[in-house]
C-alpha cells in the first residue's frame, strides 16, 4: 500500500514536468488505435483461437526467460 506514495508522486512530477509537451489530440489517436487493436484481437481470438497479442507476450518472455 505505501508504493502508492512514491509512484503517485513521481506521477506527479512528471506530468508537471512533460505536461507542455503532451498533444491531446495524438492522445486520442493512440487511446483509439489500442482499442481497435485489442477488440479485433479478441474477435480473432474467439473465431480462430489465435491471438496476436497472446503471442508477442509469449515471444518476450520466452526471450526474457533465456536470459
Amino acid at each position: 500500500m505505501l508504493a502508492i506514495i512514491p509512484v503517485s508522486l513521481a506521477n506527479a512530477y512528471l506530468f508537471h514536468r512533460f505536461a507542455h509537451r503532451f498533444d491531446l489530440r495524438k492522445a486520442h489517436f493512440l487511446g483509439a488505435a489500442l482499442f481497435a487493436f485489442f477488440g479485433l484481437d479478441t474477435v480473432l481470438a474467439t473465431q480462430t483461437g489465435f491471438s496476436v497479442w497472446e503471442t508477442v507476450v509469449e515471444t518476450i518472455s520466452e526471450a526474457i526467460l533465456l536470459l
